[in-house]
C-alpha cells in the first residue's frame, strides 16, 4: 500500500498542531505493521524518521509560523493545487491536521480543535476555512479523529457527524524530556530567564488563552503570600509567561504594567524545547486558565515533570487533567488566587498533585496515539 503524509503545517517553532505531528510520525513509522507499506511524508522540515520513508521537503514558508504572514495563504493553495494532484497516485493519505485537500478521497484527517467557531473574531482565517471549507473535507473523508472526546462533540454540534463516525485518539508527552528527574541544566535554564519562585504559564499566544485572570490573582495575592509564615524568606511569587511575541502578548505588557506586577511578571517568548522541561521542573505549577482547548498538552508535560496544575474546569481540560489537578471557573479570580495560594503555601498539597499528576499520565503517550492512529490508517 501507498501511503502519503500531509506533513505540510510544520514550522520552525514547534507548538500545538506542528508537536502532535513530528511526535506522531517518529513512532508510526518506525511500528512494524506500517513500515512494510510504501510510505512519502510531505513536510517542510526533515523528521527523524527511517531511512525507508521518503521525505519530500517542501518550501519553507508552507509551515506554520507566527513571524511570516502569508503562509496559511500559501499552504492552502499548496493543498488545493499540488498535493490533490499527488495525493491521486495513493491508496491512503494521513493528514496530522485538516491542513489538506478538500476534494481527495481516502484522507484521514485530524482534528484538534474547532475554537475558531466558537471565537470568528479572534482566528477571521480559520473560522472561514472551518465554515465553508472543512466540511467538504469530512464529508470525503475516509475517517476523522478527534484528539478529545470534547472535539468529537464539537464536530458533531458545529457539523451534525455522529459521534460513532468519529474516533478519539488522545495526545501523548514525551517522558524522555518530560520526567521529574532534575538536570544539572536546570539551574542554569531558571537563571538564564531570571526566575525564581513562579507561575508558569505556557502558550499565552490568544485571547482565550485568559492569561489576565491569573495576573489578577497574583495582584490580590501578594499581601497574603509576603505576610505567611512559610513565606517571610522569599522572594515574591513572580509569573513567567511562554509564547511568542504578538498583538496579545502585547496587551499583556500593558495590564502588568496598570496592575503595578512590572517586577513580577517575566515575557519569556518563544521557549527553545530544551528549556521547557527545567521551567516545568522548578514552577510552583502550572497555570491553565484557557476559556477553549482542544487538549492541552502542556497540562500533560508539568503533570510529567513534577510540576501540579491548576487549570480551568472547561472544554477539554477536565478530560485530560481527571483528578490530578486544581480545577477553576476560568474567570473566577478569587478560585485563582486561592488555587495558587494553596500550592504555594500548603506542602502536602502540592505534593499530593505532584503524585496525582505522575499518576495520571500513565495514561496518556504517544506510543499509544501512533499505535491507534496505525489502526485506523491500515484498516480496510
Amino acid at each position: 500500500m501507498r501511503i502519503a503524509v500531509n506533513a505540510s503545517i510544520l514550522g520552525l517553532e514547534p507548538t500545538g498542531v506542528n508537536i502532535y505531528t513530528e511526535q506522531v510520525l517518529t513512532r508510526l513509522f518506525r511500528l512494524p505493521d506500517i513500515m512494510t507499506h510504501q510510505i512519502e511524508v510531505f513536510t517542510p522540515r526533515a523528521l527523524d524518521l527511517p531511512d525507508s520513508v521518503t521525505q519530500h521537503i517542501l518550501d519553507g514558508n508552507l509551515g506554520r509560523s507566527t513571524q511570516v504572514k502569508g503562509n496559511a495563504l500559501r499552504r492552502f493553495l499548496w493543498n488545493q493545487m499540488q498535493f490533490t494532484r499527488i495525493g491521486k497516485q495513493f491508496d491512503r493519505i494521513y493528514c496530522p491536521s485538516y491542513n489538506t485537500s478538500l476534494t481527495l478521497p481516502n484522507q484521514i484527517i485530524t482534528i484538534h480543535d474547532l475554537i475558531a467557531m466558537r471565537l470568528p473574531a479572534q482566528h477571521p482565517l480559520q473560522h472561514a476555512y472551518c465554515r465553508f471549507a472543512l466540511p467538504a473535507q469530512l464529508r470525503r473523508a475516509r475517517a476523522i479523529v478527534a484528539i478529545s472526546e470534547s472535539t468529537r462533540l464539537e464536530l458533531t454540534h458545529w457539523f451534525g457527524i455522529s459521534p460513532s463516525a468519529i474516533q478519539v485518539v488522545p495526545n501523548g508527552y514525551d517522558p524522555v524530556r518530560f520526567h521529574p528527574a532534575h538536570s544539572p541544566e536546570d539551574s542554569g535554564v531558571i537563571a538564564r530567564h531570571g526566575l525564581v519562585n513562579f507561575v508558569l504559564m505556557v502558550g499565552a499566544t490568544f485571547p482565550h488563552k485568559n492569561i489576565e485572570v491569573v495576573l489578577n490573582a497574583i495582584g490580590t495575592l501578594a499581601p497574603r503570600l509576603a505576610n505567611h509564615s512559610l513565606l517571610q524568606n522569599h522572594p515574591p511569587l513572580q509569573v513567567a509567561i511562554v509564547g511568542g511575541e504578538n498583538a496579545y502578548q502585547r496587551e499583556l505588557r500593558q495590564a502588568v504594567l496598570n496592575l503595578g506586577l512590572g517586577n513580577q511578571v517575566k515575557f519569556l517568548g518563544y521557549v527553545p524545547d530544551n528549556d521547557l522541561p527545567a521551567l516545568y521542573r522548578k514552577a510552583q505549577c502550572l497555570a491553565y486558565p484557557s476559556l477553549l482547548e482542544g487538549f492541552g498538552l502542556p497540562i500533560l508535560d508539568a503533570m510529567a515533570s513534577g510540576c501540579p496544575v491548576i487549570c480551568s474546569n472547561t472544554s477539554s481540560l477536565p478530560e485530560v487533567a481527571g483528578n490530578a489537578a486544581l480545577l477553576c471557573a476560568p474567570t473566577d479570580t478569587l478560585a485563582w488566587a486561592e488555587s495558587i495560594f494553596q500550592i504555594s503555601t500548603e506542602p502536602q498539597t502540592r505534593a499530593k498533585f505532584v503524585a496525582q499528576g505522575l499518576e495520571r499520565v500513565k495514561h496518556f503517550s504517544w506510543q499509544a496515539t501512533a499505535e491507534k492512529i496505525a489502526g485506523i490508517l491500515l484498516r480496510d
